[in-house]
């Protein structure tokens, strides 16, 4: 499993590394270097440079759902943000156009583990979603400028609880029982252990042992279970929590 995590991991930094993940015409006249690209996290703020935008002219920056060189709203390009929302967008130009930023200096940009455009939503994942750089609203049919650039969210981590020997969620026990689980399978899909803990202990509570972890329902009530694991450069941190009826 780890070696699969390494594999994965590369592949993340080939692709951001590699000019075929920005499909950029030949032509651009814009670079963008962005102080973080990878292993991002909904709501993190990046820096993004510019250079090479004209010095008459401005920019659009909006984070997109799957876009193409050339697209446009009409047709079809999905991304954040607006004229009216710009908390998720940025507007910059090198020519000081009333409420614009400066495209000479670094801009703050936030970015979202979705797109949304108006009631539809469409999940970034860790490959989906990008930075969109093109002409603003004063030309907005010219395509030179185009610029695409990946933006990498952190995967989810999945569990199979089942395999861990777990009951289902919400589940009747009998008080006095055990849940004895093999602790060598409590890893999520992606390889990473998983802990449990009792968020209830006077009902249940969790011994880890090397070989067996015990789930002891030791009370009436309701036993709350929370499973975690640990997050990387590559996947998000796992938490769940699972409630067993004790009687």
């Amino acid at each position: 499993m780890k070696s699969l995590r390494r594999v994965i991991f590369a592949v993340t930094v080939a692709l951001v590394a590699s000019p075929l993940a920005v499909p950029a015409p030949a032509s651009a006249a814009v670079a963008v270097a962005l102080n973080k690209q990878i292993s991002l996290s909904d709501g993190d703020k990046i820096t993004v440079t510019l250079a090479g935008v004209p010095a008459t002219q401005g920019v659009y920056i909006q984070q997109c759902y799957q876009p193409a060189v050339g697209q446009r709203a009409a047709t079809g390009l999905k991304c954040n943000g607006s004229l009216q929302q710009t908390d998720v967008m940025i507007w910059a130009t090198m020519d000081g156009a009333r409420g614009s930023q400066s495209a000479a200096t670094p801009l703050t940009f936030t970015v979202r583990e979705k797109v949304t455009v108006g009631s539809n939503v469409y999940e970034c994942g860790a490959w989906n979603c990008f930075l969109f750089v093109y002409r603003d609203h004063r030309g907005i049919s010219d395509t030179a400028l185009d610029t695409i650039v990946p933006l990498v969210f952190l995967a989810q981590q999945e569990v199979k609880m089942r395999s861990f020997g777990l009951a289902k969620d919400g589940a009747s026990v009998r008080v006095g029982t055990t849940m004895n689980l093999q602790t060598d399978s409590m890893v999520t899909e992606q390889g990473v252990d998983v802990r449990a803990k009792s968020v209830t202990p006077k009902v249940c509570a969790v011994a880890r042992g090397r070989v067996t972890t015990t789930v002891r329902f030791a009370a009436r009530g309701t036993c709350t279970l929370r499973l975690t694991a640990r997050g990387d450069a590559v996947f998000k941190p796992f938490v769940t929590q699972l409630s067993y009826k004790v009687g």
